[in-house]
């Protein structure tokens, strides 16, 4: 989804005597909080609006220092942005980089093409939007009225997609959805988008609402539409032939898959060259599906770059070690491997991963672990929390933000900066989410080698 300011302007409005200008998200909440206690009216406006500004300001520059002052700027001392001497990374959009909006055009008709064929939806959902490429995570489908939003740092609604064309106003936005937070832990409604996968079903969404305009008013129809687009997402990721999803990417891997560069292959060679240091694959993807990308972009001797493999990881509950219901480590795949190259293994947790490194890389000591992602909630997040390691959070869409070498705060400022913050200016649900996950942000894995030479 594009972001563009809404039709309205933001207005200023006087707080009591002491005429305090106050924006829009403030506003609606001092509006509930004076429906609660009109007594108490003006103490408490000016009490939360304070907070609030003291809160928002320093969110805002916390979040541009840990964004923009690695790898542009020199890393602060103390270790922060330090990766330690174990060192592991998810495969699909961080060792894996996609070509868009080719790899966006090919999981969107995919898609369309199983829902078309399979479930009899128009012909019209065949037509690749022009703006398929634009719709970025951290969105949130909400499921009860089939529209895409935007939330600020606090998940007040802040912009609206109704299709491929409209947006709504904000006099809309407060008539359909009002002006309190939304509570993304109703599952049941609302879906955020998380990963680069996931971003084209919200055009296939918002494709359909306009070649039906009922949509929104339909829960029967929203119901089949979104069960039938989950089947469709994984069958396509699940090799159902109908898609022709594999097989373009098994046919030209090259028109989806960026080919990496020498410099951070012999970058990835070297984090397993001292003593005490070791690399390592934790991915969700299958077996097969590594196989068919991961040549693609690094060549046919990729495996020799780690020194453990695991797929079918069922991140996040891989990071739970707790968690006793878990499948054990065990080799997937039955093909012959050449000496020196690290097995695969599927399922199991992050302890029994760490128990194997101990006897391939050597170590009695806790080892010291930084986890590469992109899914800020299953790979980063869950690291972070689960496991206590450090995270490193791969962001493609920083690249988009318009700034080659932002100075401080400078995110929030460039005119392309809508991943980040809100059509009001403020930062954005998805920007508080990076804030809060990661310890170092990054847009590409070739930014950690590079700073590395450095």
């Amino acid at each position: 989804m594009e972001d563009r300011a809404d039709q309205t302007t933001e207005s200023s409005s006087s707080l009591g005597d002491e005429d305090v200008e106050c924006t829009e998200e403030a506003e609606a909440i001092l509006v509930e909080l004076m429906e609660k206690n009109r007594q108490q009216g003006k103490r408490l406006r000016m009490h939360y609006y304070s907070k609030l500004t003291a809160m928002a300001s320093r969110a805002t520059l916390d979040l541009a220092a840990s964004i923009n002052n690695f790898p542009h700027g020199p890393p602060p001392k103390g270790g922060r942005c330090a990766l330690s001497p174990w060192v592991g990374f998810d495969m699909d959009h961080t060792l894996l980089r996609y070509r868009r909006p080719e790899f966006d055009n090919l999981v969107y008709t995919s898609m369309a093409t199983r829902l078309v064929k399979k479930h009899g939806y128009p012909k019209g959902l065949l037509a690749v939007p022009a703006n398929v490429g634009t719709m970025q995570r951290g969105l949130v489908i909400d499921m009860k009225y089939g529209m895409v939003l935007k939330l600020d740092w606090a998940c007040h609604v802040a912009h609206v997609q109704l299709n491929t064309y409209r947006s709504l106003r904000r006099e809309e936005i407060v008539s359909v959805y009002g002006e309190a937070p939304v509570n993304l832990s109703e599952e049941e409604r609302w879906m955020v988008l998380t990963t680069g996968f996931e971003t084209p079903m919200a055009i296939l969404l918002l494709r359909f609402a306009v070649l039906r305009p009922s949509l929104h008013k339909d829960a029967e129809a929203l119901r089949r539409f979104f069960s039938h687009t989950h089947e469709a997402f994984s069958m396509a990721f699940g090799g159902d032939s109908t898609t022709g999803f594999l097989r373009a990417l098994r046919d030209n891997p090259q028109q989806y898959i960026v080919r990496r560069s020498p410099a951070l292959i012999q970058w990835l060679r070297s984090l397993r060259a001292g003593p005490g240091q070791c690399s390592f694959i934790v991915t969700n993807a299958s077996v097969d599906f590594m196989n068919l990308v991961m040549p693609a972009a690094f060549g046919c001797d990729w495996r020799y770059l780690f020194d453990a493999i695991v797929v079918s990881a069922h991140k996040p509950a891989f990071f739970d070690s707790a968690d006793h219901r878990r499948s054990a480590l065990i080799e997937a795949g039955d093909e012959e491997l050449p000496n020196g190259a690290p097995r695969v293994y599927q399922g199991g947790t992050c302890h029994e991963l760490v128990q194997y490194l101990r006897g391939r890389c050597g170590g009695n000591q806790p080892p010291q672990v930084s986890y590469v992602g992109d899914h800020l909630l299953t790979d980063v997040g869950a690291a972070k929390t689960k496991a206590g390691w450090s995270t490193v959070a791969v962001v493609e869409e920083l690249e988009e933000q318009g700034d080659e070498q932002p100075s401080h705060g400078a995110q929030f400022s460039t005119p392309h900066a809508g991943y980040l913050i809100t059509p009001q200016g403020q930062p954005s649900y998805w920007a508080r989410v990076i804030h809060e996950s990661a310890d170092i942000t990054v847009s590409d894995v070739e930014q950690l080698c590079c700073v590395s030479q450095q």
